[in-house]
């Protein structure tokens, strides 16, 4: 019975750092993506409109892809 135990243990265990491995790589993803993005902001438009168009939708869509990443 103990012998069950312990493969569920190591069975948690490991879809624990799996999960953690996942979210980690997910998340230097979105970092680098907006990284780009405000780069990118930086170097583009004057138009102060435009800037904070562009800043909300790359906001919105980093929301968006934790909410995927989480899900």
């Amino acid at each position: 019975m103990s012998g069950t135990w312990t493969n569920d243990w190591l069975c948690g265990l490991a879809l624990i750092a799996l999960t953690v491995v996942v979210h980690a790589i997910g998340l230097v993803a979105i970092g680098t993506a907006l990284g780009r993005s405000e780069a990118a902001i930086q170097r583009g438009s004057r138009n102060r409109a435009r800037t904070l168009v562009t800043f909300v939708l790359v906001l919105g869509t980093a929301g968006w892809m934790l909410a995927i990443l989480h899900g």
